[in-house]
């Protein structure tokens, strides 16, 4: 797994001089290429990344900070927590970064937006930011927790109380003939 902190270069690179921002925001689209989609399918323990894309908008919010709002788009696959099976998944979500020189500082208020700051990735910058790392990042955030394969039948759970147990509130103890169980919890009496 790729170290960022060591690795001079993040696997999936796109940077924009804050100088092309002074003209207005931008709006533009990128998208990883296979080798990069290996080295972070690599960096984030995933089977596969098929396809990793982003519609982005760069906005200079005065002279010192930097939103990115997007759409990113993933199709890959995870390793299910419980059996290490392939768990395809797709992600679809939208999300915002801010860049600041001063990243302790901002508050609503400060950038004059109408937005919640919480939840908001907050980035220190200083003449250029990555977009493309910025997008590994968001995918990061965005990925399943815990993966898992669903068993056969799975989705179709029910749960079996008799009508003599949910009338009667009688507990029942499947395990009460036992008699190896009834020995054991003579013993832990």
């Amino acid at each position: 797994m790729a170290d960022p902190t060591t690795d001079p270069k993040p696997e999936f690179s796109r940077m924009i001089a804050l100088a092309k921002l002074e003209q207005g925001p931008i709006t533009l689209n990128i998208w990883a290429e296979p080798e990069e989609r290996l080295r972070i399918a690599e960096r984030f323990g995933l089977i596969s990344l098929d396809g990793l894309d982003a519609e982005l908008e760069v906005t200079a919010i005065g002279p010192d900070s930097v939103r990115v709002t997007g759409r990113l788009h993933a199709t890959l696959a995870q390793p299910c927590i419980a059996s290490l099976e392939p768990v395809p998944a797709k992600v679809d979500d939208s999300f915002t970064v801010l860049w600041t020189e001063g990243a302790g500082w901002l508050d609503e208020d400060d950038l004059g937006l109408d937005i919640e700051v919480e939840g908001i990735v907050v980035e220190a910058h200083a003449d250029t930011v990555d977009l493309g790392e910025a997008v590994a990042q968001q995918l990061a955030l965005m990925l399943d927790p815990y993966p898992r394969v669903a068993a056969p039948g799975e989705s179709e759970l029910v749960v079996d109380i008799s009508e003599s147990e949910a009338e009667g509130g009688e507990t029942r103890r499947p395990f009460a003939e036992s008699e190896a169980l009834k020995s054991l919890l003579k013993r832990l009496n």
